[in-house]
């Protein structure tokens, strides 16, 4: 396995994730921006995970399960962000998971300024 390879692949698609997120962010599709959000912070941590174990990340969307395996500390305040956005990939996936009705514009900002910080992070550990 091309281990550069597979790092930037999980690197582009967080990037490209991201960009997503904002723009659903900007369109008020609150739910969808953090579906996107998680998505993004899930596919820089498979970078690390990649980059620390060589082998292709196993396929959870568990961001704590795959923060674990990344071998990375995060502080209380990051792994809260990441617990919380577990919960979107979930109603992304499972519509109904939790209640989109009081996800309203600042709760999902706050939501994703916090998902910002955990992203940046990561790429700072990668």
């Amino acid at each position: 396995m091309d281990t550069d390879k597979h790092v930037e692949y999980w690197r582009k698609g967080a990037e490209e994730e991201w960009e997503v997120a904002q723009d659903l962010f900007r369109a008020k599709r609150y739910r969808h921006a953090l579906f996107f959000g998680h998505l993004a912070i899930e596919k820089m941590v498979k970078a690390i995970v990649t980059r620390e174990t060589g082998q292709v990340p196993p396929k959870t969307h568990n961001l704590l399960r795959l923060l674990d395996l990344s071998g990375l500390q995060g502080t209380q305040e990051q792994t809260t962000t990441m617990r919380r956005l577990n919960m979107y990939q979930l109603e992304g996936r499972y519509p109904g998971e939790i209640s989109g009705a009081d996800l309203g514009g600042e709760k999902a900002s706050e939501l994703m300024e916090e998902a910002r910080r955990v992203l940046v992070w990561l790429k700072t550990q990668c």
